[in-house]
């Protein structure tokens, strides 16, 4: 049975997307292997930037595709530094989840991403 090897997020700026990634999220630059490729790393998880012709814009949640959930401890604040940072929330107020609670932002090609907070 194969295994998971990466995640890849395909996005149209590779500039736009680095950065949003790693002053947003929390990623750090790994590798840059090819101008259209940058290996993200986030505690260990590695996440693969691939350069896209054109942005997306997923009909989220009603449509269908791949959301990245990312762990977060608190994300009312999350959702309040993101919104001062103008990044684009999709779910701004915490929605209750099994499990917990979540928002939604969107990065800069249109990829939708959750932060997701886990009940303890």
């Amino acid at each position: 049975m194969p295994a998971i090897a990466t995640v890849s997020i395909y996005v149209d700026d590779i500039d736009a997307a680095v950065d949003f990634y790693t002053k947003h999220l929390g990623f750090s630059v790994a590798a840059k292997p090819a101008p259209v490729i940058v290996v993200l790393d986030h505690d260990g998880v590695s996440l693969v930037l691939c350069k896209a012709d054109k942005r997306t814009k997923q009909n989220y949640p009603a449509g269908t595709g791949t959301v990245l959930g990312l762990s977060s401890p608190d994300v009312a604040a999350a959702a309040s530094k993101l919104a001062k940072s103008k990044v684009e929330l999709v779910v701004g107020e915490p929605q209750p989840f099994p499990g917990g609670q979540f928002i939604a932002v969107r990065d800069p090609a249109g990829n939708v991403i959750e932060l997701l907070q886990f009940e303890k």
